[in-house]
């Protein structure tokens, strides 16, 4: 009977025990749910941003909140005075998760200690969207000491003495950039896992509740994830990502983009000419990203950008015709256009290789280019004010091994120029066989180079939006060429004529050297690529063809010549 009755009072115990906690649970819930209620309607009558939760849920017995259907946005009339520049924001920010769930805490830790430690935290579908106003921003250079913290709104939970949180792992997120004018998605990035690790919550001192956040340990990585771009023809994945606050710093390794389906199935999709693309990086190191101008701005500033060991390989469709209604724009030109506020001070590239190849349905001699060892720089990357109003310029340094011969390029475009006027120089080093260059030049001019022996290439000119001219000398020995017809046979009488007019060495035996013309119209609806080539093209011709524009020039002048001219576009 004793044994009977210390059970039935066990049970009914552990039964008010049980009860308590529930009902705990349930007053606990009911005062929350008010307070945060209150804080809401507080929250959306003082600020420019509306605070909507769908519904809350404490577990004490579990440790564990979840809050679904948490959404911050800005008002319309906030929006609104965005687009008519009546606020000094340069962009508003807007947040909206599914769901997010706060586990692993104890309710009596709580009690007794007054503090919070958040074991596990998880959100899913995030989305986060960053509304600008259309391309005439102000933004004329990034102030990053103006814009050097990540300022969120301290926290508040009355009496907490200390609050931590574990690593937050976000599931399913997507960052969008808004135009604010239309509400029209300029840009978007989508992602399946993502963990963000070493954020502080530090108390606010003399501020017993009070908690802001420290960012200077954050850290978000992310591994093996894969994107298929929204065209439905590429993917775009990478092994690793690590991105650290503190250091502004992100590495990449791995990264691949390339077609989903074949190189023949993308251009089937393809009303002009155009190219497909496939490139994998080993490593991506991107210094100085600053990422509190993005955020409050909408400004991309880095400072530097390395990528190491790039394959790309260009495939080009000729088969098509070329839509001669766009209207290609210069490097300079297009960032001055373009909708992203951005500032990269420098890009670097080392270790590359690069392959461009044409195709066609009707089999016959297409380019097909193989360059190796790239190593190149670009700097001043900008579409801010400051770049395009002051002497500011981009300049490309390339170096590369094409077909076994070192070649090195320099272009300078400055942003202030009316005309879009640039600087194109460059040379090869070493001696190479000409008929290595066979599948470049024979292809594109109709030249096939038989024998002979080139020593060397420079090349010095000036462009616009319209037109480049300059000087390109050609140094060779034992030189002999066949010109072809338009139906690829060997027209004999002239190939005949190139080698008995053109000189088979130059500098001759006399010691002059013949320097010829670069001329060449811009096509309109074609890249800066193929305006580049096409110049160099122009004083190939002319060094190879008998009735090619050039002149004869003492060698010591030549030489003096070339030399101030490097001097010049460098400076």
């Amino acid at each position: 009977m004793t044994k009977k009755r210390t059970l039935r009072i066990g049970l009914v115990i552990l039964f008010l025990g049980v009860l308590l906690v529930v009902s705990t649970n349930v007053i606990l819930e009911s005062v929350v749910g008010r307070y945060l209620k209150q804080e809401i309607t507080k929250i959306n009558e003082e600020k420019n941003y509306i605070l909507t939760v769908d519904d809350f849920d404490i577990n004490i017995f579990l440790g564990r909140i979840s809050i679904d259907g948490l959404s911050i946005k800005p008002k319309e009339e906030f929006l609104d005075s965005l687009v008519n520049g009546a606020t000094e924001e340069h962009a508003l920010k807007a947040l909206s998760v599914s769901k997010v769930t706060f586990s692993g805490w104890t309710f009596l830790s709580y009690l007794t200690k007054k503090q919070i430690d958040v074991k596990k935290i998880v959100v899913d579908h995030l989305n986060f969207n960053l509304y600008r106003p259309e391309k005439e921003h102000d933004i004329a250079v990034v102030d990053k000491e103006k814009e050097s913290t990540f300022s969120i709104d301290s926290i508040h939970i009355s009496g907490l003495k200390e609050l931590s949180l574990a690593e937050i792992k976000i599931e399913n997120y997507g960052f969008h950039i808004i135009d604010a004018s239309n509400r029209d998605t300029i840009s978007a990035y989508q992602g399946k896992e993502l963990i963000i690790d070493g954020i502080d919550l530090v108390p606010v001192e003399n501020n017993t509740g009070y908690f802001h956040f420290d960012n200077s340990e954050l850290e978000i990585r992310l591994q093996k994830q894969e994107f298929n771009l929204p065209d439905g023809l590429y993917v775009l994945n990478f092994e690793n990502l690590r991105y650290s606050y503190g250091d502004e710093h992100i590495s990449i390794d791995g990264l691949i983009y390339k077609p989903l389906v074949s190189n023949a199935e993308v251009m089937s999709t393809f009303k002009y000419s155009g190219e497909v693309y496939e490139i994998a990086i080993k490593n991506i190191s991107i210094s100085g990203f600053n990422v509190d101008p993005l955020i409050h701005s909408g400004v991309l500033y880095i400072d530097q950008i390395a990528i190491d060991s790039m394959t790309t390989l260009i495939a080009k469709d000729k088969s098509k015709p070329f839509n001669e209604n766009k209207r290609a724009l210069l490097p300079v030109q297009g960032l001055k256009k373009t909708n992203q506020p951005l500032q990269i001070n420098s890009i670097s590239i080392t270790n590359s290789y690069l392959n461009y190849s044409e195709q066609e349905k009707m089999p016959k001699d297409l380019l097909d280019i193989d360059m190796s060892d790239i190593n190149a720089s670009i700097n001043t990357i900008s579409s801010l004010k400051d770049s395009i109003s002051i002497d500011k310029d981009l300049t490309i340094d390339f170096k590369a091994i094409l077909i076994s011969t070192p070649i090195e390029t320099f272009i300078k475009m400055p942003y202030n120029s009316a005309d879009g006027r640039f600087y194109f120089s460059g040379n090869t080093l070493g001696t190479t066989k000409f008929t290595f260059f066979n599948s470049t030049v024979f292809s594109a001019i109709g030249v096939k180079l038989v024998g002979g022996r080139l020593d060397g290439i420079s090349w010095d000119a000036v462009g616009n939006s319209t037109a480049m001219d300059g000087n390109f000398t050609m140094l060779y020995t034992d030189l002999e060429v066949e010109l072809f017809k338009k139906d690829n046979s060997t027209n004999k009488a002239l190939s005949w004529l190139a080698n008995s007019l053109v000189k088979s060495s130059n500098p001759s035996k006399n010691g002059n050297t013949i320097v010829s013309t670069m001329h060449f119209e811009r096509v309109p609806y074609k890249g800066i690529g193929n305006y580049l080539w096409k110049s160099i093209q122009s004083g190939i011709v002319n060094a190879l063809v008998p009735t090619g524009k050039h002149q004869s020039v003492k060698a010591d002048k030549d030489r003096k010549d070339s030399s101030d001219k490097k001097k010049r576009n460098k400076n």
